[in-house]
């Protein structure tokens, strides 16, 4: 009797071990987080809302994540939808999907653009489907900008949206002469810049201009694609392509170009006649005639930077290619000035003009006050001492003019020939006071000038 209540006791303290022990095993059977799991749920359990405490350089980059992906050879545009053509259209997207694709019987048919007869001919060559070329990219999100904190409380304020139409990307190599201008992914990556325009309530797009060299055009153009894809439509790209020595512009390059990327590039220039390279030019030059027949063949923007001396040359580029829609700048500081206010934009619809550098103020020395400082620290201080002042008499300046022709004037900075130009605290105050300018501005106008006719120019393309 003794032994078979011994038994059952034993029996049951074995199913009891066994019970705890299975209660224990139950929270490992759920796979630990990866980092990038993790990162995503503490992203989506945050509020939408941004605090007030400033954010670090590391909160501001978000992590890298690699992935691989499939090698187009620089075939297909970063949005298929750029195609005009259905099938060719409809052929990109089964091939970024991963679906087969029903290439020609002969890749020369494609001996017009390189990147897709190489595509054409790797995809229908014997080599087994594992071998396919693959490359690692590193694909980044772009930072989440937070909400504006202002500094001053001019009223009234535009709150509104807004593109900036003159942003200068860095170069694509160090440059002699100017030792002081940043290089991209040297000392600024792309992810940096596109971190600037994160926040769709603050700055939703930028138009940025690239000066490349004719040197580097290759590794260029594949950087600017890559951004491209990774950041699609934050940039609004324009190329500029020059050629040393002697006559800067070769347009059968650039039409070359734009032939091979068809849709990645928005716009040409800037052209700023005043560099000493474009000293031996004029914009009625045969060349650049050529240009703008390739400007308007697809459909681009054509920014320039006028000097004195070619207003009557600028004036006859304008009337005879109608189809192409001319942005300016800087015209402010010439004698001749009032020919863009009343004369050019008066007479002719595809002609713009972009207010910009001069905006935020000048220097003693007359230059634009954003070029007169090695450091944003210098700068704001001054900038911030001269807040008001300023204002009142740019708003005296541009507010007639703006509101006489409302549909042609655009917003912009004219900022990238400094490493601090991209800092996140020099576009947060240039950001304030241009909503400051804007609010001063007819009610009816200020959209229009803060993002609508930009948002209208690059739509005209």
């Amino acid at each position: 009797m003794k032994l078979n209540k011994f038994l059952i006791f034993l029996i049951l303290l074995i199913a009891v071990i066994f019970a705890i022990g299975c209660v224990s095993q139950q929270p490992q059977t759920k796979a630990p987080e990866t980092p990038a799991q993790n990162a995503e749920k503490v992203s989506s359990n945050q509020p939408n809302q941004q605090t007030n405490a400033p954010e670090t350089q590391a909160e501001k980059i978000t992590p890298e994540i690699k992935q691989t992906v499939r090698d187009d050879f620089g075939c297909w545009p970063p949005s298929c939808s750029y195609i005009p053509d259905s099938s060719g259209r409809q052929n990109c997207e089964d091939w970024k999907a991963g679906k087969p694709v029903q290439w020609p019987t002969d890749c020369n048919y494609f001996s017009g653009q390189p990147p897709c007869q190489k595509l054409c001919e790797f995809e229908t060559s014997s080599a087994p489907v594992e071998q396919q070329k693959q490359k690692e990219v590193v694909v980044q999100k772009p930072c989440n900008l937070g909400p504006l904190q202002r500094q001053f409380s001019n009223t009234p304020y535009y709150i509104g949206t807004l593109i900036d139409d003159h942003f200068h990307m860095p170069q694509m190599r160090k440059i002699p002469n100017v030792p002081t201008a940043p290089v991209l992914d040297q000392d600024i990556s792309g992810h940096d810049v596109a971190c600037l325009f994160s926040n769709k309530d603050r700055i939703k797009s930028v138009i940025a201009f690239y000066g490349i060299p004719f040197d580097l055009k290759d590794s260029s153009v594949k950087t600017i694609r890559e951004i491209e894809q990774q950041y699609p439509g934050v940039i609004n790209h324009f190329l500029e392509l020059v050629s040393f020595p002697g006559y800067p512009l070769d347009p059968t390059q650039v039409g070359k170009v734009l032939d091979a990327n068809e849709g990645l590039f928005k716009g040409y220039g800037e052209i700023s006649l005043y560099l000493d390279f474009y000293r031996i030019t004029k914009p009625n030059d045969p060349q650049f005639r050529e240009l703008y027949k390739i400007a308007e063949k697809h459909h681009l923007i054509v920014m320039v930077h006028p000097i004195e001396e070619q207003m009557q040359a600028i004036e006859e580029v304008v009337h005879d290619y109608p189809n192409v829609q001319f942005l300016f700048h800087g015209a402010e500081t010439l004698p001749s000035a009032n020919m863009f206010y009343d004369t050019f934009l008066g007479k002719y619809a595809n002609a713009h003009y972009s207010v910009d550098t001069t905006l935020f103020g000048e220097s003693s020395y007359g230059g634009p006050l954003l070029d007169a400082f090695t450091n944003k620290q210098d700068f704001a201080t001054k900038f911030k001492e001269n807040w008001q002042d300023t204002l009142n008499k740019k708003v005296a300046f541009w507010k007639n003019k703006i509101e006489k022709h409302p549909d042609q004037f655009l917003w912009g900075t004219d900022r990238g020939h400094a490493l601090w130009h991209y800092d996140p605290e020099v576009e947060s105050l240039l950001e304030e006071y241009s909503r400051a300018f804007i609010g001063q501005l007819d009610p009816a106008v200020q959209e229009k000038y803060a993002y609508k006719n930009a948002e209208s120019l690059l739509q005209k393309r």
